[in-house]
């Protein structure tokens, strides 16, 4: 049995419903996939107050070596 603690599709539409009805949005940037250290840096250094969205369709050269892997804190890096 498995479950997810943010809900499932009909409460995601619930929650998109109701800001779209009510003007909610997020601040973020979209970045491609050769800034995603940066991004994690400035997470980590508590710099940012929006959400970055990783750009996957930017051009994956030197995507491997720009790629961090994680270290286990907690960050706001999201992929689209």
């Amino acid at each position: 049995m498995a479950g997810s603690i943010i809900g499932g599709i009909n409460e995601t539409q619930e929650v998109l419903g109701f800001c779209a009805e009510h003007h909610v949005a997020l601040d973020i940037q979209i970045i491609p996939t050769q800034r995603i250290n940066d991004a994690y840096k400035h997470v980590i250094d508590g710099d940012v107050r929006f959400r970055y969205v990783i750009d996957m369709a930017s051009p994956a050269e030197d995507a491997a070596e720009s790629f961090l892997v994680s270290s286990g804190r907690a960050g706001t890096l999201a992929a689209r």
